[in-house]
């Protein structure tokens, strides 16, 4: 918290330093926080897998299932086959 709070403070253009905040925001639950810092993140790095699944976990946090779902296939779609399965499945993808 404290030092991602000083990283955003230091360089507030960093999407490492907002993906780490967000993260931080999320646990605490301030979800409405964290949707900023990811958007803006995101906007910098729309096809990075760790901000999509932090996207994706927000959204959830807030009730938002479906658009979590898009968020997570998006992320799923960027890593290799056979890393990111649907429980229970056996690598169709």
């Amino acid at each position: 918290g404290k030092h991602s709070h000083k990283a955003i403070a230091l360089d507030p253009d960093s999407a490492i330093a907002q993906w780490t905040h967000a993260e931080y925001l999320i646990f605490n639950r301030e979800y409405e926080k964290a949707e900023h810092l990811i958007n803006k993140a995101l906007s910098a790095n729309p096809y990075n897998p760790d901000l999509l699944a932090t996207k994706a976990v927000n959204l959830i946090m807030t009730g938002d299932y479906e658009t979590a779902l898009k968020f997570a296939e998006t992320r799923c779609q960027l890593d290799p086959p056979g890393r990111c399965q649907h429980p229970g499945r056996s690598g169709d993808s």
